[in-house]
């Protein structure tokens, strides 16, 4: 059968767009797919870990969060999303992650390398839900990073292609980078946020400075730069981030309209404009947190409460591995 072709404008094909992610959002509620059961489902986390060449140590890490989440009440989902560009057996056998498998056999088998690192994780972390991808995924489903350079530090995109594999409904998605160590439960990290109904979470933002030698087209696209003027520009450390439903939907909007750059200032750029724009009327002006000398938790600096509490990404062990406080009392108020 062969289906005929219709010329779509940016408009149509964003409705198209839509449209397909709330089918595919119905789809996946149960109690055959209403809207009321929707409604009833809302609440539930997506919790990602992103991950490339992960250590031992790392996956290590992922097991706990698996066991952290069976372990608590909040109703989650744990995905892993892995980047196998360029995985070779060499890297796998450098990581120390082909420890037990008979590389021999594999090979023998055809298996590849990316294929191997994706069952090693499925067997470490049996409950998670698995997305792989590779930097020609990421081109062939978003085209405007065909329009850019070396491509370093974008990270937007993949989250967004691996949001389209989450197995159930979710409300909030949590982003946690694979070197984030968690000084304590994450569950109990997550319960804190739980009530907070921000549409993104993160990181305290700053005025960014990139690195010097890093062309223009590296750090965003010729729309980014075309829609958000540099003054407007911040910065916010991406190591741990919550955005909502809407948010990723309204940041796919941009993606797929050409507008990207480096995640490190797309999302808290787009959070500080937003409301200027008056893109999310009616949203409450923050309120200032009240902070003492142990305190690990900050305000990240946006209008109209697109952004909430984000515990401080302390760098004091390395910028490989980022600590992060788990103390509610760290929440107190004025």
């Amino acid at each position: 059968m062969v289906w005929p072709i219709f010329p779509l404008g940016r408009h149509e094909m964003l409705v198209l767009l839509r449209s397909l992610l709330v089918v595919s959002f119905l789809l996946r509620c149960g109690a055959g797919g209403t809207e009321e059961a929707c409604r009833q489902d809302s609440g539930r986390l997506l919790v990602v870990v992103r991950t490339y060449r992960p250590t031992p140590a790392m996956v290590g890490r992922m097991k706990s969060f698996a066991v952290a989440l069976q372990k608590s009440t909040l109703r989650s989902e744990f995905m892993i999303s892995v980047d196998t560009t360029n995985i070779t057996w060499a890297v796998l056998h450098n990581l120390s992650l082909t420890t037990g498998l008979q590389q021999e056999d594999l090979e023998r088998a055809h298996v590849t390398a990316s294929v191997a690192l994706c069952s090693i994780l499925a067997e470490e972390v049996p409950t998670a839900t698995l997305h792989n991808f590779t930097i020609s995924d990421i081109r062939e489903t978003f085209p405007v990073w065909n329009t850019i350079g070396q491509v370093r530090g974008f990270h937007v995109e993949p989250l967004l292609l691996g949001l389209r594999h989450a197995r159930k409904v979710w409300t909030h998605v949590w982003v946690f980078e694979d070197d984030v160590g968690l000084c304590g439960d994450l569950g109990t990290f997550l319960q804190i946020y739980q009530d907070d109904s921000s549409d993104f979470i993160g990181g305290k933002s700053y005025i960014p400075h990139f690195p010097e030698g890093w062309s223009p087209s590296e750090l965003g696209s010729e729309e980014f730069v075309r829609r958000f003027p540099e003054k407007w520009w911040r910065g916010s450390l991406e190591k741990v981030q919550r955005l909502s439903l809407r948010f990723t939907e309204h940041l796919q909007e941009l993606v797929l309209d050409g507008v990207t750059a480096w995640s490190l200032k797309l999302t808290p750029t787009f959070c500080e404009t937003t409301t200027r724009q008056d893109a999310f009327p009616g949203l409450r002006e923050p309120q200032i947190p009240w902070l003492d000398s142990d305190a690990t938790i900050f305000w990240m600096a946006c209008t109209g409460g697109m952004a909430a509490w984000m515990a401080e990404l302390a760098l004091s062990n390395g910028p490989s591995f980022v600590p992060l406080s788990l103390t509610s009392q760290s929440l107190r108020m004025r």
